[in-house]
């Protein structure tokens, strides 16, 4: 199948989701860094995929878009700097598949917390440049998470991925029940915050998610 330039595609998601051009490619870009990251070998076992993102990419294509890939870890992992070798080799990966359809280039680095995380949490900062940008400005960020308790048994997806594309790669992913159990875990943590410090202002944001 011939497919029509990428930017052109691009355009068309955007003008038929009302929503930002800046958005759309990075939401493009989440996908192929998907593929990258369960490519690694001492990645796409031990990675578990959760989030809203994980609906838009694994359950519901037309949800929302985000700009974060979250996981949880299940079993041994690289830390450190194993681990930002794995997320470098995962964004190269990803960068050699997308050059079939565009020159992207993808550059990453450690994202540093101002205080360390309670949970061990390990994040990078990816940058996109598409090739009609002077410079790299489309951003994703990758969250790790250490100490997570998983209830449900993870599930193999698909990446949905709506862009004219085919893409086969399988990702280790939460179930339904887990992100709502997740999501009802942040909306309760929220809470116990307002009442803390004596606010009002909920996050709608996770109380939509639940609702699905």
């Amino acid at each position: 199948m011939i497919l029509k330039p990428l930017r052109k595609r691009l355009e068309k998601i955007a003008q038929k989701t009302g929503l930002r051009l800046d958005i759309v490619q990075q939401d493009y870009l989440l996908s192929w860094l998907l593929v990258g990251i369960y490519q690694q070998e001492n990645l796409k076992s031990s990675l578990l995929f959760k989030g809203g993102t994980a609906l838009k990419k694994g359950y519901f294509g037309n949800y929302r878009f985000s700009e974060d890939l979250d996981f949880s870890i299940i079993s041994k992992t690289p830390i450190g700097n194993d681990l930002m070798q794995e997320i470098s080799n995962a964004c190269k990966y990803a960068e050699n598949r997308i050059h079939e359809f565009a020159p992207i280039k993808i550059f990453v680095k450690r994202y540093k917390e101002k205080s360390p995380h309670p949970q061990g949490q390990e994040a990078f900062k990816i940058n996109a440049q598409f090739p009609w940008q002077s410079q790299p400005l489309t951003t994703a960020m990758i969250e790790i998470s250490r100490e997570e308790t998983i209830v449900f048994k993870p599930v193999v997806k698909g990446i949905l991925h709506n862009y004219e594309e085919i893409i086969e790669q399988n990702i280790l992913i939460y179930s339904l029940e887990e992100i709502i159990l997740e999501k009802l875990r942040a909306i309760l943590q929220h809470i116990k915050k307002l009442h803390e410090r004596d606010w009002t202002r909920s996050r709608a944001r996770d109380y939509m998610e639940y609702a699905l």
